[in-house]
């Protein structure tokens, strides 16, 4: 059976986030919605990175940090403003997944997509798909695109740096400045 072929000129919804200094993106169609941070209650022996479950109107739901994923240090106070929660369909459930700040959905054609052999190596090919060329003030920035399924599967933490060393952190250009008050 051959691998069924994808239309380069189909057009895709990607939304953008950063978690620490890095911009990343996930299929718009994974996010049910975004909210602002609900109180957590932690769960003991939890997998990694999970912080403990919020009650979403009447839903429990597991909530993944994903900075604690990828084995990076704790929010500075002035940045908790812009925390969001992604509530997203993975595999028939929904959980939620903290994002340090949520900032655009950009439209791009599938042909645009860096995906594949070639393009992520090793570690990094498990938990990223590829690479998105998306719009900043400061002209075009690549975002990671992230396999969310790889990321919150297992119990062990993922070391973003040691998954960007010497590849994508030197080719991705300055982070994004947010005005203040956006989002």
């Amino acid at each position: 059976m051959s691998p069924p072929v994808l239309d380069p000129n189909e057009e895709l919804r990607l939304a953008t986030f950063a978690v620490g200094p890095d911009l990343y993106a996930i299929d718009i169609m994974r996010i049910r919605e975004i909210v602002r941070p609900l109180p957590v209650t932690p769960v003991p022996k939890a997998p990694a990175g999970m912080v403990g479950v919020i009650d979403l109107r009447g839903q429990v739901l597991p909530l993944f940090d994903l900075r604690l994923r990828f084995e990076l240090g704790a929010r500075a106070e002035a940045d908790l403003v812009h925390v969001r929660y992604l509530i997203v369909k993975l595999d028939g459930r929904t959980v939620g997944v903290v994002v340090d700040q949520v900032h655009d959905v950009v439209n791009l054609t599938r042909a645009k997509l860096r995906v594949g052999a070639g393009v992520l190596v090793g570690e990094s090919a498990q938990v990223f798909i590829g690479v998105a060329p998306v719009p900043s003030p400061q002209g075009e920035r690549l975002a990671l695109l992230l396999n969310l399924r790889s990321v919150l599967q297992g119990a062990h933490s993922i070391s973003v740096d040691d998954l960007l060393r010497g590849t994508n952190r030197t080719i991705l250009p300055v982070p994004i400045d947010i005005p203040r008050g956006v989002r």
